[in-house]
């Protein structure tokens, strides 16, 4: 006799196969900044870490590793993370460098998620120059394609770098403001635990290409 499933259920499971499908649809090819139709060159370099699914897996690792410290001390982290994203997307100007490998920033989301997920004890500066290095990466993988005149690009690129830096500051304020309980500080560990496996299944799809 079939046992029967609850519509809940049911609904979990189709809520996930299609988030998971979501994720790994455009894991195929990262490529540098193109506008989105019909929006800006501001709209389009604020939206690009939030679009493209490994930097933002990296992006909402970081902000859980900062915020699970208590108490918060952002202002170091967001000063590295400010100064990383600016370099690395200054670099990739007068160099046009390319897409790097997506298997990089997968692999950047996989390590801290971990860390994450593992709640261990990581001295500050360790914590703070791992975000700030990851950061770095993401800005050297934002490049906008050369046949954009530089107005364009200026304006993409600051649009990219205030999103990454308030994407960071924000993951990690509002997870802060969780309440010290044991049952949230599981959550955010849940949460870290999610962004290994995601990590995991992109890294797979990836290398299979």
């Amino acid at each position: 006799m079939s046992r029967k499933v609850a519509p809940w259920n049911l609904t979990r499971r189709w809520l996930t196969a299609t988030f998971v499908c979501w994720l790994l649809s455009p894991a195929a090819r990262v490529q540098a900044h193109t506008t989105f139709p019909g929006l800006g060159e501001y709209t389009s370099g604020f939206l690009h870490p939030l679009t493209t699914v490994p930097h933002l897996l990296v992006l909402l690792a970081i902000g859980l590793w900062l915020g699970q410290t208590r108490p918060l001390r952002i202002k170091e982290p967001a000063a590295l993370v400010a100064l990383a994203a600016a370099v690395g997307l200054l670099l990739t100007v007068p160099w046009h460098v390319g897409a790097m490998p997506q298997a990089l920033p997968i692999a950047l989301a996989l390590l801290i998620g971990a860390g994450v997920a593992a709640e261990a004890p990581v001295p500050s500066w360790l914590k703070t120059g791992v975000c700030g290095l990851a950061v770095l990466f993401l800005g050297l993988d934002s490049g906008v394609e050369a046949s954009f005149p530089p107005s364009s690009v200026a304006k993409i690129l600051a649009a990219t770098w205030a999103s990454l830096v308030l994407c960071v500051v924000n993951a990690a304020f509002y997870v802060s403001l969780l309440p010290p309980i044991r049952p949230a500080q599981i959550g955010i560990r849940v949460a870290g635990s999610w962004i290994v496996a995601i990590a995991f299944l992109l890294l797979a799809f990836s290398l299979r290409r």
